[in-house]
């Protein structure tokens, strides 16, 4: 229903009709909205910004400011949508954030466009509303819209991303303040800058059932500056208390030629099925690449729309990058708790290469860790959930815990991923739509991470117990007594352990002890680097050799590490490469960051990235295409 953006091929700047009439004929650089012939992707991409979306009521501790405005999404919630008679699988999610937050979270260039509207950005509260769509081809769109909540009910006011992008000023009405038969409103402004498009409505609702869900009738035209009509649209919308739009018939009229559709959401089980048809998106990969030949080239972070243009984002939240074999830089941003995913643009001529944000998602709530586990990313919320999305960012799967759970989960050889939650529960659920396939638990609470050894998972809690659980039934096959452990880490055959009292200790498969090492710290990751273990202190790095259980090299950190099976960095104002004894492979000067947080780290086989505060960025590898 409000997906009535229009954007012209060319980039930014202001519709003509000329234009408008230009680029219906082309078809594809345009909202669906506007297409001459309507189809299955038109159907969709009306519902876009925002009209299919499953939603909640607010938040415990949470007040609206009006009974309309409680028909906003719950922070995080998302939903499935079937659109009769299509192949398009579509899924909405929201997020929900108030005062300068809200607006830190957005495009600058929106930003900027609504702040004439807002008189009090404190007491400003807004829903976002992420729609992604999958056509059959596999090809993936996703398109934004904003929404203000409060006295006033829900209004409209701005959408992006995707095909189409507008501020709506003033911002369109979607639900009343007060939800009764017989409330009618109207509204009319301008959809585009300058008037380049404009819109009126008119809207009632004409049914309340027991249930409370009432039936919003809606009758929506858009005019060019020119005057002549656009396109014309008549809509039922079927709203329910804590739901939101949970089905809908329209009609659209443009350029003489209607065509009616409907859609709703469905339940979990529909849900799950229309997701696992989705193919996962195509990986280059990447082999590992020797260090000496990388090069360190500095780059911005950019989010780009057709419509708005290139725009600034957020900084780096609490939580460190992320980076993917085939150069994907995955970042929890500092507004809105969200997760972008940056790529590097090789096409450019000349300048600065900068990383283009190819998806942001909001699994909900304040983010806990973030974990790439083989092709799905995993996400736990400070909602007792945790969310699993491919690497195309489309969310597969979210799991919803008694507790919550601080401990990074793993992922078995088997396809499994394991959960241990912060009430001593296991949990392990299937990559793929994160069905649960076994259960189990530990006598107390835990928050150290699991460790996957061949076929088994071992868990550890707070009391200083280790369970060795079957990784494909969680059948237990062994338990050993030890001190509470504060890291782990698989390290070929044998568990690594570092304890509170600042040892390491190496175990068998079977939980048989091999040796105990005293490090004088304690310790917190624990990695498999050709054979040794390196074990990341509070002051030092530390690479053992787990044969024989013996110190091989230490080193003081001055700054963020981090680490894979082949090489370690050690940042500060320099970045250099070690081999596993311990040997300078290569260094890379870096440049001062913009805060005095410094730089974080991530690695892949492809090389090594440097996020500042700002998201200024340092990529250290193989020189890029093109370049």
């Amino acid at each position: 229903m409000w997906g009535i953006g229009v954007m012209p091929a060319s980039g930014r700047g202001v519709v003509t009709s000329q234009q408008v009439d230009e680029v219906t004929e082309r078809g594809s650089s345009v909202s669906p909205w506007h297409r001459v012939v309507p189809s299955a992707a038109t159907l969709v991409a009306v519902l876009v910004a925002a009209v299919v979306i499953m939603v909640a009521t607010a938040p415990p501790g949470e007040t609206t400011a009006s009974p309309g405005a409680g028909f906003a999404a719950t922070d995080g919630t998302a939903a499935t949508v079937a659109i009769a008679d299509s192949s398009l699988v579509v899924l909405v999610e929201n997020q929900r954030a108030g005062g300068g937050e809200s607006l830190a979270s957005l495009p600058q260039d929106v930003a900027l466009g609504l702040l004439p509207q807002i008189d009090d950005i404190a007491a400003l509260q807004v829903w976002r509303s992420t729609t992604f769509t999958v056509s059959e081809t596999g090809r993936r769109t996703a398109a934004v819209s904003l929404h203000a909540i409060g006295p006033n009910g829900i209004e409209l006011l701005a959408v992006w991303g995707g095909n189409y992008s507008a501020v709506f000023s003033p911002a369109m009405r979607l639900l009343p303040a007060e939800v009764v038969v017989g409330a009618q409103w109207e509204d009319s402004g301008e959809a585009l800058e300058g008037g380049a498009l404009t819109y009126e409505q008119a809207a009632s609702v004409v049914a309340v059932d027991d249930d409370g869900c009432a039936t919003v009738r809606r009758s929506l035209e858009l005019t060019v500056a020119s005057g002549e009509p656009f396109t014309a649209r008549d809509e039922d919308e079927r709203w329910c208390p804590g739901d939101g739009i949970v089905a809908g018939t329209a009609t659209e009229m443009t350029n003489g030629r209607a065509s009616t559709f409907s859609y709703e959401t469905v339940d979990a089980a529909t849900s799950a099925r229309l997701l696992g048809q989705i193919p996962d998106p195509p990986s280059a990969g990447s082999a590992p690449t020797d260090p000496q030949r990388w090069e360190a080239q500095s780059m911005s972070t950019v989010a780009r729309d057709d419509y708005f243009g290139e725009m600034p984002v957020g900084g780096i939240g609490g939580l460190s990058p992320l980076a993917t074999d085939d150069g994907l830089l995955i970042v929890p941003v500092d507004s809105g708790n969200d997760l972008a995913a940056f790529r590097a643009d090789t096409s450019f001529t000349g300048g600065p290469p900068v990383l283009v944000e190819q998806w942001r998602v909001h699994p909900g709530g304040e983010l806990l860790w973030v974990a790439v586990l083989g092709d799905r990313v995993v996400v736990s919320t400070s909602d007792r959930t945790v969310v699993a999305y491919d690497l195309g960012g489309f969310r597969r799967w979210t799991v919803t815990t008694e507790d919550l759970v601080l401990s990074e989960a793993v992922r078995t050889d088997g396809g499994l991923i394991v959960i241990h939650a912060l009430d001593g529960s296991v949990t392990a659920v299937d990559a793929r739509d994160g069905q649960v396939r076994w259960e189990a638990e530990t006598a107390t609470d835990a928050d150290a991470r699991p460790v996957v050894v061949g076929g088994t998972v071992v868990v550890f809690d707070r009391s200083g117990q280790m369970l060795a659980l079957d990784a494909e039934s969680g059948t237990p096959r062994w338990e050993q007594s030890t001190e509470v452990v504060t890291g782990s880490g698989a390290v070929g055959n044998l568990i690594v352990t570092v304890d509170a009292a600042g040892s390491a200790q190496a175990y068998d498969d079977a939980g048989e002890l091999r040796w105990s090492l005293d490090l004088g710290e304690t310790g917190g990751e624990v990695a498999d680097t050709d054979e040794r273990a390196v074990v990341f202190g509070s002051t030092t790095v530390a690479s053992l050799n787990v044969s024989v259980g013996e110190l091989v090299w230490e080193e003081l950190v001055t700054g963020a590490v981090t680490a894979d099976r082949r090489v370690i960095l050690v940042g500060g104002d320099r970045l250099c490469s070690f081999n596993a004894d311990g040997e300078q492979v290569r260094c890379w000067d870096l440049p001062a960051p913009s805060e005095e947080t410094g730089w974080r780290l991530a690695l892949s086989a492809s090389g090594a990235w440097a996020v500042d505060a700002n998201l200024a960025v340092v990529r250290i590898g193989l020189p890029l295409e093109g370049q």
